[in-house]
């Protein structure tokens, strides 16, 4: 059974309200258990990454790291220079297991590319991207708690072609509600729900 988890790590603990020797020996604790277990680390992929660098004139650039035996062996130590956002994520699963997309920013190659292992694996071809765009400032969207940059959900793309196919075929008969007849900048990924809903039950698991 293929499975995909998500935790979102308590402000304490990911060094928000502490710093980064207590993040880094509270994450180095945490994963070499759950690496060093071979039920969990067979075929397994982890993503260490951060959501914003908080120096918003800069580029959003932050420290990202791929652990478990599913990174081939002469990429341990390397580094990977593709540009890649949060989205990358989702289309990376997209095209690893030929999923369909959710028709947002998911499937905007400018801002989804699959990490390049698996790019190279599904035969996915990225973007090259050079001049990368300033992603730590505020965007509109329905989540967005300044009013002046609330929107609602918009369409999704419904002839949006992802990394591992066409739009979720739920998605082009639901068309007729309130939020999906907006037109709304594309700001807002359709997996936002979910995500919240998997972190919320990480935070418990964690805080067991």
């Amino acid at each position: 059974m293929t499975v995909r988890c998500y935790f979102w790590i308590f402000l304490i603990r990911k060094g928000h309200d502490t710093g980064v020797t207590f993040a880094s020996n509270w994450t180095r604790t945490f994963l070499s258990n759950v690496l060093d277990n071979s039920k969990f680390n067979n075929n397994t992929c982890v993503l260490l990454t951060f959501d914003e660098n908080e120096i918003y004139p800069l580029e959003n650039r932050v420290y990202s790291l791929l652990l478990g035996n599913a990174i081939p062996s002469n990429l341990t130590g390397t580094n990977d220079s593709t540009f890649y956002t949060h989205y990358s994520q989702l289309s990376t699963v997209q095209a690893n297991w030929g999923l369909y997309n959710l028709g947002r920013q998911d499937a905007n190659k400018s801002v989804a590319n699959v990490f390049d292992f698996v790019a190279k694996i599904t035969n996915y071809t990225n973007l090259q991207i050079t001049e990368y765009p300033l992603n730590n400032v505020s965007e509109g969207g329905v989540f967005n708690n300044h009013s002046y940059l609330w929107s609602p959900i918009p369409s999704p793309n419904l002839t949006a072609q992802g990394a591992g196919g066409p739009i979720l075929p739920i998605l082009t008969t639901q068309i007729n509600t309130q939020t999906q007849s907006s037109r709304a900048r594309d700001v807002v990924s359709g997996s936002v729900v979910f995500s919240l809903l998997i972190a919320g039950l990480g935070a418990w698991y964690l805080g067991r």
